[in-house]
Parts: structure tokens; sequence; C-alpha cells
């Protein structure tokens, strides 16, 4: 682990006396988990980031790119693995209502199709159904030719 760091932060762990520790201490040192101000900012941009001129692909995207931060700084730790399941389930649905949220107005009719489905899709099921559409109007606009 030692060799791994960069030279100006080693000294700090020259002492430590064993994999563990030094492991340990690093995490405390450096983590960024819990860090409020940041999962608040990033929240933010999640529900100000709408698809506008974007196509479907690049909004999810950039939705994707927040969550995955997001899920970085969140310290949630779950007592038992049901918890785990659950509250990733939860995750995703909220994830499915945040994506659909913020489409332009052209896809209500499918974002109604989508929220009507029983049992309710995970959020890969919900992109595919909306890059599908967007696939399918893009195909079908007459060409300028």
């Amino acid at each position: 682990l030692i060799n791994s760091m960069q030279a100006r932060i080693t000294r700090s762990f020259l002492l430590l006396d064993s994999a563990n520790k030094i492991w340990n201490t690093a995490a405390h040192t450096y983590s960024q988990t819990g860090n409020d101000v940041r999962v608040y900012d990033l929240k933010k941009r999640v529900h100000e980031t709408k698809q506008g001129e974007m196509t479907v692909a690049q909004y999810f995207a950039e939705l994707n790119t927040l969550w995955q931060e997001l899920d970085f700084y969140q310290d949630f730790q779950p007592e038992r693995p049901v918890d785990t399941t659950k509250f990733q389930k939860w995750v995703d649905k909220e994830h499915v209502f945040d994506f659909l949220a913020r489409l332009t107005l052209d896809y209500d009719q499918t974002r109604s199709q989508i929220l009507g489905r029983d049992p309710f899709p995970s959020l890969r099921q919900t992109y595919a159904y909306v890059q599908k559409e967007e696939s399918r109007r893009i195909a079908m606009m007459p060409s300028n030719n």
C-alpha cells in the first residue's frame, strides 16, 4: 500500500504496522463518504437536469453520472442483506421518477405508459423503452429531401 501512495503523503503512514491499519487510516483521512454538502449539491443537480436539446442517451448519461457520484458519497450501511435489496429497489424507482420527470413534453404519452406498468419497470427497462420511442420518432420523421 505504501508503495502505491504519492511520496508526499507516504510519511504519515510509515509507522503503521499493518496493511489493515494503513488502509483504515487512509480511508478515514481521505474518504468523502457522508459529505452532506456534496450530497446536497448532487441531488440539486439531479433535480435541475432536464433533457432539453439532449438526446435521450445524452440525458440519461448525464443523470447516470450524477447518480453514480451520489452513490459514492452516500453512506448507507445496511444491517441485513435484505435491507440492501429493498434499498436498491427504492433507489432504482427514484431514478426512474427523476429520469421521466424531466424528459421533454414530447414524451408525455411514453411517460404515462411507463408509470402505468405493473410490475413497475426498472431504470434500465425504462431507459430502453424511452430510447426505443426516440428511435421510432426519428425513423418516422419525414425527410427534408
